[in-house]
C-alpha cells in the first residue's frame, strides 16, 4: 500500500472545486454542499462529513415515512443516498467506513425506490458472476413488459449515484437495472472485475428469470469506466439492443499516467498495488470500439480529459454504428451541463428500446 495517500496530499480547496458538480448531479444541494465543504481542512474528513448529513437525512425521511409524509420522505431518502455515496467517492484509507457509507447510500436509495413504485431485488442465477442491484418499473405499467436500461457505474461510483438517470428513464416508461459489480458501490471491498460483461451478462440472465421486463429490448448506459463496461458488454452479448457512454473512460491510460485520485481508487478497492497494476493491465482494450455492432451513442464533455474530445470523437468514428453527442462545456461526467445531454440522451435510449424489431 501507499507510504502517501491522495487524501493526505490533495489541496483541499481544489478537489472541492472539481468534485461540486458531481455531487450536485448526484442530489447534494449546491448550498449545502458549499457549506459543508468549506469547513474541511482535511480531505480525511470528507468522509464523516457527508455521513453526517446522510444520518439527519435518514432521521427526517423516517420520521416523515412514519407520519404518512410520502412526498417528504422521499425526498430525504433521495438526499440520503446522494450525501452516503459522496462519502465514498475520495478513496479514503478507511476502507471498513467508506463500503459502510455506500452501503447506507444504498439502503436509501432502496427505501426512495419502493416510495415511487414497484422494486425488484436483483440476484445472479445459477451461481453467475456476482452483483447486486434492483430492478424498478415504470409507474403505472404503460407496457406490460417494458423494455429495460442497465445502468453502469464507474470506478469509484455505484448505483445509488445516478438515480436521476433512473428516474429519467422511468419516466419514459423503460424499467431501469440499478447495478453494483465487484469493486463499486455496496461491493467497494471486493476486487474490481475487469471482465465486466460477465457481470452485465449476469444481470441480463437474472432479468430473463425474474420475467416482468422485455429481454429481447435491453439497452446499457455507462457512465465514466462504466462507459468502457458498457462497450465490453455489448461486445460480448447480443442480448444488449444499444448502448450510451457518459464519458466513457476509454482508453485507459497505463499505470504510471493514471492520477494519484485513480491510483489510490484502484489500490484501495483491488486489495494492493499489484492487484490493481493488473486490474489496469486488464482494462486495456485496443480496438474495442470497432468490437461493438449495436448503436452506441458517445455522450462527452469539451472540457474533461480523460475521455478527451479527440478521444472520444475516434470512440464514436471507430465504432461501426456509433454517434457522438459533445458538450463543449461539460466536464467528467457532464454534471454541470446536466440539461444538455440527459434528456436526449434517455430519448435516444428510449427509442432504440422500444423499437419492438432491431433494425
Amino acid at each position: 500500500m501507499p507510504t502517501s495517500w491522495f487524501v493526505d496530499d490533495a489541496d483541499v480547496a481544489t478537489i472541492v472545486g472539481f468534485c461540486r458538480s458531481r455531487a450536485i448531479g448526484a442530489g447534494v444541494d449546491p448550498f449545502r454542499y458549499d457549506r459543508l465543504t468549506a469547513g474541511l481542512t482535511t480531505l480525511r474528513d470528507w468522509l464523516p462529513a457527508f455521513v453526517a448529513i446522510a444520518d439527519e437525512d435518514t432521521a427526517i425521511a423516517e420520521t416523515a415515512e412514519r407520519a404518512g409524509r410520502t412526498a417528504t420522505a422521499r425526498q430525504a431518502w433521495r438526499a440520503a443516498t446522494a450525501a452516503a455515496h459522496i462519502a465514498n467517492t475520495l478513496p479514503n484509507p478507511d476502507v471498513v467506513a467508506a463500503v459502510a457509507a455506500d452501503r447506507q447510500a444504498v439502503a436509501a436509495a432502496r427505501r426512495y425506490a419502493a416510495l415511487g413504485g414497484v422494486v425488484h431485488h436483483l440476484r445472479p442465477v445459477d451461481g453467475g458472476q456476482r452483483f447486486e442491484g434492483e430492478l424498478r418499473l415504470p409507474a403505472g405499467k404503460p407496457d406490460d413488459r417494458p423494455p429495460v436500461a442497465v445502468i453502469v457505474p464507474g470506478l469509484d461510483s455505484g448505483r445509488a449515484e445516478f438515480l436521476d438517470v433512473a428516474d429519467m428513464l422511468l419516466a419514459r416508461g423503460v424499467a431501469v437495472a440499478a447495478i453494483d459489480g465487484p469493486g463499486q458501490g455496496s461491493l467497494a471491498d471486493e476486487p474490481v472485475e475487469p471482465a465486466y460483461e460477465r457481470v452485465t451478462s449476469a444481470v441480463i440472465d437474472s432479468l430473463t428469470a425474474l420475467d416482468v421486463v422485455d429481454t429481447a429490448r435491453v439497452v446499457v448506459i455507462g457512465l465514466s469506466l462504466g462507459g468502457l463496461y458498457a462497450m465490453r458488454s455489448a461486445a460480448n452479448d447480443p442480448r444488449v439492443r444499444a448502448l450510451a457512454t457518459i464519458s466513457g473512460a476509454y482508453p485507459t491510460p497505463e499505470w504510471d499516467a493514471l492520477p494519484a485520485f485513480a491510483v489510490d481508487t484502484l489500490t484501495l478497492r483491488c486489495g494492493g498495488t499489484a492487484a490493481a497494476q493488473r486490474v489496469t493491465a486488464a482494462l486495456a482494450h485496443p480496438g474495442l470500439p470497432t468490437s461493438v455492432r449495436q448503436p452506441m451513442l458517445v455522450v462527452a464533455g469539451g472540457a474533461d480529459t480523460l475521455p478527451t474530445p479527440a478521444q472520444a470523437k475516434q470512440t464514436a468514428e471507430n465504432a461501426p454504428a456509433g454517434e457522438l453527442l459533445l458538450v463543449p462545456e461539460g466536464d467528467h461526467l457532464l454534471g454541470n451541463v446536466r440539461w444538455q445531454w440527459l434528456p436526449r440522451t434517455a430519448d435516444w435510449l428510449t427509442e432504440h428500446a422500444t423499437r419492438r424489431v432491431v433494425d
